[in-house]
């Protein structure tokens, strides 16, 4: 967990210098022709 790392985001300030992850062909598609909302984010909690 405490490795020494440019990935760290615990020891490291700012940025990854590349991206940690990557999205799927379906996710890219749900973005792209996602429905209209007056939403911006959501809030789930379990209570």
């Amino acid at each position: 967990m405490y490795q020494k790392s440019v990935y760290n985001t615990r020891s490291e300030p700012g940025l990854p210098p590349t991206p940690i992850s990557n999205f799927s062909a379906s996710t890219f598609e749900a973005t792209i022709n996602s429905e209209s909302s007056p939403y911006y984010y959501y809030l789930h909690d379990s209570n």
